[in-house]
């Protein structure tokens, strides 16, 4: 299987929705990768609304 380190940046607009209505970000995506057969193998999002993430599967 495959491991990658994938980036990416949430926008102003989107991070105001996040602190007005927080829910668990790394749930979401989770499921939203499992349904592809791919594992999340490290999650962070930064206070300046930069996503990293380590994952794991044969389909990425």
């Amino acid at each position: 299987m495959s491991k990658y380190f994938v980036t990416a940046n949430y926008t102003s607009s989107a991070m105001k929705g996040m602190i007005e209505n927080p829910h668990n970000r790394e749930e979401a995506i989770t499921g939203l990768l499992e349904k592809m057969d791919i594992t999340l193998d490290c999650f962070y999002v930064s206070a300046t609304g930069h996503i990293f993430m380590v994952i794991t599967g044969s389909n990425v």
